[in-house]
């Protein structure tokens, strides 16, 4: 389900890049994959937030599309990079791996979120039919 999808990239997004910022030590043979894997959990979460927020509100999905892209990205990118720069002033050394630690402890309040979508309803079994008999 479009919810279980949500979770899993969310605590694989957060287990991949605390990693990352946790262990600059590692090579960089073990941090490309680590960023490529990251990247890709956090990728899949908007378009599969934008299905299911289509799939709830059928009746306006103009207004689902401009909530789930439009006001998302100006909310990310004023609490992204800029708050990750006005973060990085209170640290003195390895500031920006230190704000963005920070700004990964909303990753529980993603999860959380996450966990108050709805659940999707069983779809009750099709009926098998037999189709080799011919009437």
């Amino acid at each position: 389900s479009a919810r279980s999808v949500i979770l899993t990239a969310n605590f694989l997004g957060m287990i991949l890049i605390y990693t990352f910022l946790s262990m600059p030590f590692l090579p960089v043979a073990y941090l490309l994959p680590l960023l490529a894997a990251a990247g890709a959990a956090l990728g899949i979460l908007q378009p599969v937030s934008v299905a299911l927020g289509n799939k709830i509100g059928k009746e306006h999905p103009g207004l689902v599309g401009a909530f789930t892209m439009g006001l998302v990205w100006c909310v990310s990118e004023m609490a992204g990079p800029g708050g990750v720069g006005l973060l990085s002033q209170f640290f003195t050394e390895d500031a920006p791996a230190k704000a963005l630690m920070g700004l990964c402890m909303l990753y529980p309040v993603a999860i959380f979120a996450a966990f108050q979508l709805p659940r999707e309803e069983k779809t009750p079994e099709l009926a098998k039919v037999d189709v080799t008999a011919v009437e």
